[in-house]
């Protein structure tokens, strides 16, 4: 709380798999790890995805902004199977590259999937397990929980980011 406070931020979203504690917080939304891929990919052929062809191709992972695909890596070691992570990457752009221009897989949470395959020749696929949700948080230091200023500017970022075009489903 102190370093939230300590840090000059004010209002800040993030994604974490429990509420906040000791900061005041609000759900922006939820949603499901699913694997992407360019279109033309040979798993698209298929009815469904199983973990020994979603295992058989190499994956890659975005470094930069949080962890988005642990979850996915833990319910395959309980089936027996693991992804070979074959190229490691640190944002988005150059993960939109190497996806349209291989054979590579990613797993990411669907909103992000379904916003890249809107602007780019990707496609994605539920996994043939569950994992976590990925839950989102728009958070912020409880000084400011009365604060009409605040409280006005939370409302207007959280309308903002729940019905963009990039929002993250809804709850």
């Amino acid at each position: 709380l102190n370093q939230f406070n300590a840090s000059g931020i004010d209002l800040a979203s993030t994604m974490l798999p429990e509420q906040p504690e000791n900061i005041s917080s609000v759900k922006i939304g939820e949603d499901k790890s699913v694997c992407l891929m360019r279109k033309g990919h040979p798993l698209l052929e298929e009815p469904s995805l199983c973990c020994e062809r979603l295992t058989a191709y190499p994956h890659l992972k975005v470094t930069g902004g949080g962890d988005k695909d642990s979850s996915a890596d833990v319910a395959l070691a309980e089936l027996g199977y693991a992804r070979r992570v074959a190229l490691k990457v640190p944002f988005f752009s150059a993960a939109i590259n190497a996806l349209m221009s291989s054979d590579y897989l990613m797993i990411v949470p669907e909103h992000i999937a379904a916003n890249l395959s809107n602007d780019h020749p990707l496609a994605y696929r539920p996994l043939p397990f569950d994992t976590q949700l990925h839950q989102y948080w728009l958070m912020w230091h409880p000084k400011y929980d009365q604060d009409k200023a605040h409280q006005w500017m939370r409302e207007l970022v959280l309308h903002a980011m729940r019905t963009s075009r990039y929002s993250i489903g809804m709850i």
